[in-house]
Protein backbone atom coordinates (compact mmCIF):
# COMPACT_ATOMS: atom_id res chain seq x y z
CA UNK A 1 0.00 0.00 0.00
CA UNK A 2 1.23 3.55 -0.38
CA UNK A 3 0.82 6.31 1.38
CA UNK A 4 2.36 9.95 0.38
CA UNK A 5 5.37 10.71 3.47
CA UNK A 6 6.05 13.61 1.61
CA UNK A 7 8.71 15.27 -1.03
CA UNK A 8 11.59 15.81 -1.94
CA UNK A 9 12.81 19.27 -3.57
CA UNK A 10 14.93 18.78 -6.85
CA UNK A 11 16.53 21.97 -8.43
CA UNK A 12 16.70 22.90 -11.73
CA UNK A 13 17.82 25.65 -13.60
CA UNK A 14 16.23 27.56 -16.60
CA UNK A 15 19.04 28.92 -19.09
CA UNK A 16 16.65 30.41 -21.92
CA UNK A 17 14.35 27.77 -23.04
CA UNK A 18 17.00 25.27 -21.30
CA UNK A 19 16.39 23.16 -18.17
CA UNK A 20 19.75 22.13 -16.87
CA UNK A 21 19.85 19.79 -14.02
CA UNK A 22 21.23 20.07 -10.36
CA UNK A 23 24.28 17.43 -12.16
CA UNK A 24 25.29 19.99 -14.37
CA UNK A 25 24.94 23.27 -12.73
CA UNK A 26 26.35 22.35 -8.81
CA UNK A 27 29.39 21.66 -9.61
CA UNK A 28 30.14 24.45 -11.18
CA UNK A 29 28.53 26.15 -8.14
CA UNK A 30 30.76 23.86 -6.02
CA UNK A 31 34.17 25.52 -7.63
CA UNK A 32 32.79 28.92 -7.29
CA UNK A 33 32.35 28.47 -3.43
CA UNK A 34 28.37 28.97 -4.32
CA UNK A 35 26.92 26.52 -2.49
CA UNK A 36 26.03 28.57 0.61
CA UNK A 37 23.89 31.19 -1.71
CA UNK A 38 22.65 28.48 -3.66
CA UNK A 39 21.29 26.47 -0.81
CA UNK A 40 20.28 29.66 1.05
CA UNK A 41 18.20 30.50 -1.98
CA UNK A 42 16.93 27.31 -2.83
CA UNK A 43 15.41 27.61 1.75
CA UNK A 44 14.08 30.91 0.83
CA UNK A 45 12.10 29.58 -1.95
CA UNK A 46 10.62 27.36 -0.09
CA UNK A 47 9.52 29.63 2.88
CA UNK A 48 7.90 31.76 0.34
CA UNK A 49 6.22 28.88 -1.03
CA UNK A 50 4.79 27.53 2.19
CA UNK A 51 3.56 31.08 2.97
CA UNK A 52 1.47 30.68 0.26
CA UNK A 53 -0.05 27.02 0.08
CA UNK A 54 1.31 24.97 3.44
CA UNK A 55 3.18 21.84 2.32
CA UNK A 56 2.12 18.47 3.85
CA UNK A 57 4.08 15.91 5.30
CA UNK A 58 8.01 15.83 5.16
CA UNK A 59 9.87 18.17 3.37
CA UNK A 60 13.60 16.83 2.38
CA UNK A 61 16.29 19.24 1.34
CA UNK A 62 19.67 18.43 0.72
CA UNK A 63 22.62 20.72 2.46
CA UNK A 64 26.01 20.50 0.42
CA UNK A 65 28.88 20.06 3.06
CA UNK A 66 30.37 23.39 1.76
CA UNK A 67 27.35 24.84 3.59
CA UNK A 68 27.54 23.67 6.79
CA UNK A 69 31.35 24.10 7.32
CA UNK A 70 30.71 27.98 6.40
CA UNK A 71 30.29 29.74 9.29
CA UNK A 72 28.11 32.57 7.72
CA UNK A 73 25.56 30.20 6.27
CA UNK A 74 24.73 28.32 9.85
CA UNK A 75 24.21 31.23 12.00
CA UNK A 76 22.21 31.99 9.01
CA UNK A 77 20.25 28.82 9.09
CA UNK A 78 19.70 29.33 12.76
CA UNK A 79 18.01 32.69 11.91
CA UNK A 80 15.80 30.92 9.06
CA UNK A 81 14.63 28.00 11.69
CA UNK A 82 13.82 30.50 14.15
CA UNK A 83 11.49 32.70 12.18
CA UNK A 84 10.11 29.67 10.25
CA UNK A 85 9.53 27.71 13.03
CA UNK A 86 6.31 25.47 11.82
CA UNK A 87 7.95 25.69 8.34
CA UNK A 88 10.71 24.10 10.66
CA UNK A 89 8.77 20.88 11.99
CA UNK A 90 8.27 19.75 8.21
CA UNK A 91 11.93 19.99 7.39
CA UNK A 92 14.42 17.23 6.77
CA UNK A 93 18.29 18.15 6.04
CA UNK A 94 19.60 15.75 4.00
CA UNK A 95 23.27 15.32 3.70
CA UNK A 96 25.83 12.91 1.65
CA UNK A 97 27.05 10.13 3.88
CA UNK A 98 30.46 11.28 2.18
CA UNK A 99 30.26 14.54 4.83
CA UNK A 100 30.41 12.32 7.53
CA UNK A 101 34.54 10.90 6.22
CA UNK A 102 35.09 15.18 5.26
CA UNK A 103 34.12 17.05 7.95
CA UNK A 104 31.64 14.74 10.87
CA UNK A 105 31.76 17.90 13.49
CA UNK A 106 30.18 20.21 11.26
CA UNK A 107 27.59 17.01 10.51
CA UNK A 108 27.14 16.93 13.99
CA UNK A 109 27.07 20.93 14.33
CA UNK A 110 23.76 21.04 11.99
CA UNK A 111 22.25 17.97 13.77
CA UNK A 112 22.63 19.97 17.27
CA UNK A 113 20.90 23.14 15.58
CA UNK A 114 18.29 20.96 13.64
CA UNK A 115 17.01 19.07 17.09
CA UNK A 116 17.17 23.13 19.30
CA UNK A 117 15.05 24.55 16.20
CA UNK A 118 12.63 21.27 15.71
CA UNK A 119 13.71 20.50 12.55
CA UNK A 120 15.28 17.14 11.62
CA UNK A 121 18.43 15.55 9.91
CA UNK A 122 19.24 12.74 7.35
CA UNK A 123 21.95 11.17 5.77
CA UNK A 124 21.90 10.49 2.11
CA UNK A 125 23.54 8.01 -0.38
CA UNK A 126 23.81 5.80 1.98
CA UNK A 127 26.27 3.08 1.24
CA UNK A 128 28.42 3.84 -1.09
CA UNK A 129 31.21 4.89 1.76
CA UNK A 130 33.21 2.37 2.58
CA UNK A 131 34.00 3.85 5.75
CA UNK A 132 33.09 2.39 9.36
CA UNK A 133 29.11 3.73 10.45
CA UNK A 134 29.63 4.15 14.28
CA UNK A 135 27.98 7.63 14.28
CA UNK A 136 24.69 5.74 14.29
CA UNK A 137 24.76 5.33 17.57
CA UNK A 138 25.61 8.64 18.20
CA UNK A 139 23.93 10.82 15.74
CA UNK A 140 20.01 11.47 15.85
CA UNK A 141 18.48 11.18 12.62
CA UNK A 142 15.24 10.76 10.85
CA UNK A 143 16.36 8.55 8.30
CA UNK A 144 19.18 6.71 6.01
CA UNK A 145 18.16 7.05 2.22
CA UNK A 146 20.52 3.72 0.83
CA UNK A 147 21.60 4.60 -2.34
CA UNK A 148 19.30 2.86 -5.58
CA UNK A 149 22.73 1.39 -6.14
CA UNK A 150 21.83 -1.59 -3.92
CA UNK A 151 18.69 -2.30 -5.71
CA UNK A 152 20.16 -2.97 -9.00
CA UNK A 153 18.85 -7.05 -9.24
CA UNK A 154 17.78 -7.51 -6.05
CA UNK A 155 15.66 -10.50 -6.50
CA UNK A 156 19.14 -12.15 -8.15
CA UNK A 157 21.35 -10.56 -5.11
CA UNK A 158 21.36 -12.48 -2.04
CA UNK A 159 23.83 -10.24 -0.73
CA UNK A 160 22.23 -6.85 -1.26
CA UNK A 161 18.96 -8.60 0.77
CA UNK A 162 21.03 -9.40 3.25
CA UNK A 163 22.78 -5.87 3.77
CA UNK A 164 19.51 -4.28 3.37
CA UNK A 165 17.46 -6.43 5.91
CA UNK A 166 20.23 -6.22 8.61
CA UNK A 167 20.85 -2.53 8.00
CA UNK A 168 17.08 -2.10 8.83
CA UNK A 169 17.29 -3.74 12.14
CA UNK A 170 20.40 -2.01 13.07
CA UNK A 171 18.64 1.28 12.29
CA UNK A 172 15.26 0.37 13.51
CA UNK A 173 16.68 -0.28 16.87
CA UNK A 174 18.33 3.01 17.02
CA UNK A 175 14.79 4.57 16.15
CA UNK A 176 15.45 5.55 12.48
CA UNK A 177 14.19 5.31 9.33
CA UNK A 178 15.60 3.49 6.30
CA UNK A 179 14.29 4.89 2.94
CA UNK A 180 15.71 3.73 -0.41
CA UNK A 181 15.65 5.82 -3.92
CA UNK A 182 15.71 4.73 -7.06
CA UNK A 183 12.67 2.31 -7.08
CA UNK A 184 11.24 2.04 -10.75
CA UNK A 185 9.78 -1.19 -10.45
CA UNK A 186 6.33 -3.33 -8.57
CA UNK A 187 8.77 -6.44 -8.00
CA UNK A 188 11.31 -3.97 -6.59
CA UNK A 189 8.69 -2.03 -4.30
CA UNK A 190 7.46 -5.50 -2.74
CA UNK A 191 10.92 -7.13 -1.97
CA UNK A 192 11.74 -3.50 -0.05
CA UNK A 193 8.42 -4.28 2.28
CA UNK A 194 9.83 -7.80 2.77
CA UNK A 195 13.53 -6.33 3.82
CA UNK A 196 11.74 -4.18 6.55
CA UNK A 197 12.30 -0.46 4.54
CA UNK A 198 10.05 1.94 5.93
CA UNK A 199 10.00 4.43 2.41
CA UNK A 200 11.16 4.73 -0.97
CA UNK A 201 11.22 6.99 -3.69
CA UNK A 202 11.47 6.79 -7.59
CA UNK A 203 9.27 6.73 -10.52
CA UNK A 204 7.54 3.95 -9.68
CA UNK A 205 6.12 5.47 -6.89
CA UNK A 206 5.28 9.02 -8.44
CA UNK A 207 7.09 11.30 -11.28
CA UNK A 208 8.58 14.61 -10.70
CA UNK A 209 5.79 17.01 -9.88
CA UNK A 210 5.83 21.21 -10.37
CA UNK A 211 5.43 23.07 -7.21
CA UNK A 212 5.49 26.13 -6.65
CA UNK A 213 9.08 26.64 -5.22
CA UNK A 214 10.01 29.11 -8.05
CA UNK A 215 12.67 27.04 -9.47
CA UNK A 216 12.30 24.09 -7.63
CA UNK A 217 10.73 20.65 -7.75
CA UNK A 218 9.67 17.85 -6.05
CA UNK A 219 9.28 13.84 -5.90
CA UNK A 220 7.12 11.33 -3.91
CA UNK A 221 8.75 9.34 -0.43
CA UNK A 222 6.18 6.67 -0.03
CA UNK A 223 5.61 4.79 2.85
CA UNK A 224 6.14 0.96 2.74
Amino acid sequence: EKALLGHEVFVRFIRGDELLSAAVVLPMAERLGLMPQLDRLILESIASANREKRFSGKLCVNLSVESIQANGFMKWLDSYLTSQHKLAASLVFEVAEYGMKVDDQSIRRLSKLTRKRGASLAIDGFGLESSAFGYLSSLPLHHLKVHRSFLRDLDRSPDNQFYLKSLAQLVHNRNIQLWLEGVETEMEWQQLSNLGVDAAQGYFLGELQSKPVERCRSAYNSRL
